[in-house]
């Protein structure tokens, strides 16, 4: 991941997090602890009123079905935490393969210069307690290989566009995290740091 977001703040960003759950509520709050604006995107309003207690603004909208138009229509940053609630593989592929197409494209429409997806540790296939490191075998089960397929969605032709649409150069950053509280606010500060 290093070298990925190398550029300069000079005041504060418009963050939208899709899917604002564990993991985007600790990079919403961390970004906001920055000085940064945040719109966590959730898809109830029972999770609206968890995150507005939070001090985060927060919209409903069910990034699988419901149409994008309601969100607000500019970001600097779209980061995208979306989970599957823990349902089974058709969830996995519906997150990581329609989602991730819907907020490249949703990204590009909202102007946005930087991409930030979030995966899991769940893509390698050690289960066995050993060290994985970014050489680790990935993929080989439907759930893992439908995260990786969101990771190499930068790779396609609707990441292209998101890049190629850009009067100045737009970024995209994969963030792996663990279930780890340490290990996420570590992995938030240093991406928010770069940015």
């Amino acid at each position: 991941m290093d070298g990925q977001l190398l550029i300069t703040v000079s005041g504060s960003l418009r963050i939208a997090v899709l899917g604002c759950g564990y993991v985007g509520t600790a990079f919403a709050l961390q970004a906001l602890a920055r000085g940064h604006t945040v719109l966590g995107v959730v898809r109830s309003e029972e999770s609206c009123a968890r995150l507005r207690a939070l001090g985060i603004s927060a919209q409903a909208c069910d990034l699988q079905a419901d149409d994008w138009t309601s969100l607000p229509t500019t970001f600097d940053v779209v980061v995208y935490a979306a989970s599957t609630g823990g349902a089974g593989v058709d969830a996995y592929a519906r997150t990581y393969d329609v989602g991730v197409k819907r907020a490249l494209a949703w990204a590009s429409e909202v102007s946005a210069l930087h991409f930030i997806f979030t995966s899991s540790t769940g893509v390698y296939r050690q289960d066995d307690g050993s060290v994985v490191t970014e050489a680790s075998e990935v993929g080989g089960t439907p759930t893992a290989d439908a995260m990786l397929a969101g990771e190499r969605m930068r790779c396609s032709p609707a990441s292209a566009q998101f890049s190629r649409r850009a009067s100045r150069k737009r970024r995209f950053c994969v963030l792996v995290v663990s279930m780890d509280q340490a290990v996420i606010t570590s992995s938030i500060n240093s991406s928010v740091e770069r940015m």
